[in-house]
């Protein structure tokens, strides 16, 4: 004789209703039967039959207690087939072990989770407050982080150590409102959530050019390396060369990044090339707006840039100083865009001992002699990092030079 086949379920909260479920392939059922034991005395503490076409029945309140080790099995009523006024009641489904558990409390520590929560420093180090009354034990816990708008911006790694329910969200950018969310699991199958928390960043001091961070972890007798940065899968040629952290692509080969990533304020990007064919190099559409530049050599032999950023209704176009640029040469576009206003500045340098380039409103504290830093707060300018020389390009000459300064006129 078929039986039913009870669903799992996680550890319910004897003080609230929770549904018992299952699975039966027999005849149509007309009824079901659940039966709860306490596991150690074997007393029936529930027994109810309920008329109803559902494969499922709900515990009343309070039917059972927390803290207990429980046995359910499940049983259905269905017609005689030879007999329709008569019903008959099949097997006791096999027997499933289950506990009763208090709901947990889970929210973040120090944190209103309906208010704005201000936040000092840009990698914040969010803590979780965890009680269970019968001591549940948590076994996965993830951290999220979520915009402004709660569009998901990032998931981390799966924890295990209900020791330390702790993470740094890193890199958060300064007067920026974000929501940060825990979800972990128990060991009985208890689904906890803070929910999203809104926290505002406002710090006094910008984060630091860290490339690399190490975090050492001493329970676990290790040091977690981690990054800032943030990698992004592409699509389109899978048959370019890559080779010393540059990317080879040739006769017409191109390549797209349209997941894992959103711009929805104020950007700079960074274009490093070298070896460039002439024509459209880089565009950026979210299928309305649209940033394009394109490189043409003219008849003066020189190279010139045009950027072209379009809303659908108007045309923002900007074009870059003549530069006469060689094959060899190593070329940086910086497009930066500052409210309704762009500038696009090109550099060349055909020195192969210059360094990095830096970009950002902030002095980078780990860049190194000859590295040179444009700052992008306004119309972008250039320093070039070494003791006390700085190259600055502007139309005008500027009024707070130093000693061995170098002003170099746009014209």
């Amino acid at each position: 004789m078929a039986k039913p086949i009870i669903k799992t379920f996680a550890a319910p909260d004897a003080t609230k209703p929770f549904t018992v479920g299952f699975v039966w392939n027999g005849e149509r059922a007309y009824y079901n039967r659940v039966v709860i034991s306490d596991n150690k005395t074997n007393t029936v503490k529930y027994d109810q039959k309920i008329e109803t076409y559902n494969l499922y029945q709900t515990i009343a309140a309070n039917s059972l207690t927390n803290g207990g080790t429980w046995v359910v099995q499940v049983s259905v009523f269905y017609r005689n087939p030879n007999n329709t006024t008569e019903f008959i009641e099949s097997e006791l489904s096999d027997k499933i072990l289950f506990v009763t558990r208090t709901t947990p409390t889970f929210s973040f520590a120090d944190l209103d989770p309906t208010g704005e929560n201000k936040v000092g420093v840009a990698n914040y180090q969010a803590s979780i407050a965890y009680y269970s009354k019968e001591n549940e034990p948590i076994t996965d816990y993830y951290f999220y982080l979520y915009d402004a708008s709660k569009k998901f911006l990032f998931k981390s790694d799966r924890f295990t150590d209900q020791s330390n329910l702790t993470y740094t969200f890193r890199s958060l950018d300064n007067m920026t409102n974000y929501f940060i969310r825990c979800q972990a699991i128990t060991h009985h199958g208890i689904e906890l959530d803070t929910g999203l928390v809104m926290i505002h960043v406002k710090y006094m001091n910008p984060s630091t050019y860290s490339r690399i961070y190490a975090t050492p972890i001493p329970d676990r007798g290790c040091i977690e390396v981690g990054s800032n940065l943030i990698v992004i899968q592409y699509n389109g040629e899978d048959n370019f060369k890559y080779n010393d952290s540059q990317i080879i692509l040739t006769d017409g080969q191109k390549l797209y990044y349209d997941e894992g990533w959103e711009i929805l304020d104020d950007f700079t990007i960074i274009l490093k090339m070298q070896y460039m064919e002439y024509g459209e190099i880089f565009r950026i559409t979210n299928g309305v707006n649209d940033i394009t530049l394109t490189a043409r050599i003219y008849a003066d032999g020189k190279t010139r840039f045009k950027l072209k950023a379009t809303n659908g209704l108007n045309n923002y176009i900007l074009y870059s100083s003549a530069e006469a640029i060689n094959y060899e040469d190593k070329i940086v576009v910086g497009i930066h865009r500052k409210g309704d206003v762009f500038a696009l500045k090109v550099l060349t340098d055909n020195s192969e001992s210059t360094g990095d380039y830096w970009w950002g409103i902030n002095v980078p504290t780990t860049a190194e002699d000859y590295d040179k830093w444009i700052d992008t707060e306004d119309n972008p300018t250039v320093h070039s990092l070494y003791d006390t020389l700085t190259e600055t390009i502007n139309d005008t000459e500027p009024t707070n030079g130093l000693n061995n300064d170098i002003w170099l006129s746009k014209n």
